[in-house]
């Protein structure tokens, strides 16, 4: 396949994405401050690993920093744009190889706000989210207990109890 880059949107003149999965500082000329110019080549920029899976980059534009994640700049720029309540989907299951080809958008059916023990997001409907609400507030099992039966962590239960966990329409 060969490699494609485009401006990254809001971004335009200062970073590019590649249909690969890698960004670079295109070229650009640059004033010396007694005169003169140099053109500075394109240089590719060093990705970061996630603690949620996959590659990150972080984007500075004026000293405002932002950090995206690589699939999400790869599909919204050669494929299209998110849509609601759709997720990156790997053909291969690999999250570090953000390759156009490997990956497309699709629709999720639950809400994946949280994290299991294995890394992984977890899966929690509302009326799981009910479930865990009306059994905590009985008193007789604890948090812990909780995200052991319905695998994820402490935090996705404490967000359950609190109501500010996004469930399924």
């Amino acid at each position: 396949m060969r490699e494609v880059f485009k401006d990254i949107i809001g971004y335009k003149n200062k970073y590019q994405i590649s249909n690969l999965g890698r960004v670079r500082s295109p070229q650009k000329d640059v004033g010396y401050r007694y005169g003169g110019k140099r053109t500075l080549r394109p240089r590719l920029l060093k990705l970061c690993g996630s603690t949620r899976g996959g590659k990150q980059i972080c984007l500075c534009v004026e000293g405002n920093r932002r950090v995206y994640r690589i699939h999400n700049l790869v599909l919204k720029h050669f494929d299209r744009e998110r849509k609601f309540n759709e997720l990156a989907f790997f053909y291969d299951g690999n999250m570090d190889k953000p390759i156009l080809n490997n990956m497309e958008w699709k629709k999720s059916n639950t809400a994946f706000n949280g994290w299991n023990r294995d890394g992984y997001k977890s899966l929690l409907t509302k009326k799981n989210g009910i479930e865990i609400c009306s059994s905590y507030k009985k008193g007789n099992i604890t948090m812990t207990a909780l995200g052991e039966k319905f695998g994820c962590t402490y935090n996705t239960i404490s967000k359950a109890l609190k109501l500010r966990y996004n469930y399924t329409r």
